[in-house]
């Protein structure tokens, strides 16, 4: 009886493991590429397989997709995504893809921008920028209010943590 409850609770213990690490949660803003075109397809699960909505920029009257995510995993981010000149949100899960975007807020020439080895300002710094850039970076995870962001520029990679007040998920403006 004893190897039995014991056994019960580490199936217990792997089985909570294995659903934290398929998932976390998030809070944290975004958009689609303002110069892309792609369709952004939206699925009703969190493996892409049944898709319920496509939606894309319109370019020519500059309405963009932006997004809240609430959630990641390894492959897709749940998030509510809309048209910004809309009102119209659709809850789904979009794939992770290298149009899924944020600028960061350092727009001070003299301050650095941290990017983080964990999503906490304690860890290590894993890059630091030293000037303003304009491109955005692709956002490759989330964890909270915290954003894993990518860019490569002129042969060097940019990539790390992002803190929650150095986000701009705006494709219009800055977050000044």
């Amino acid at each position: 009886m004893h190897k039995l409850k014991k056994m019960r609770i580490l199936t217990i213990i792997f089985f909570l493991t294995f659903i934290s690490c398929q998932s976390q949660n998030c809070d944290c803003g975004g958009f689609i590429d303002w110069e892309s075109d792609k369709i952004i397809n939206i699925y009703s699960d969190s493996n892409g397989k049944t898709k319920i909505a496509e939606l894309q920029n319109d370019l020519e009257n500059e309405d963009f997709l932006t997004f809240k995510i609430l959630e990641s995993n390894k492959d897709y981010f749940k998030v509510e995504i809309k048209r910004e000149m809309n009102d119209k949100r659709i809850s789904g899960w979009i794939k992770k893809v290298k149009e899924i975007a944020v600028y960061d807020r350092n727009y001070s020439g003299t301050e650095n921008l941290n990017l983080y080895s964990e999503p906490n300002l304690n860890s290590e710094v894993k890059t630091t920028v030293t000037e303003y850039q304009t491109d955005y970076y692709t956002i490759k995870d989330c964890k909270g209010k915290w954003i894993y962001a990518y860019r490569e520029k002129d042969g060097e990679v940019f990539e790390g943590w992002l803190e929650p007040n150095m986000q701009c998920p705006n494709p219009y403006t800055t977050c000044n």
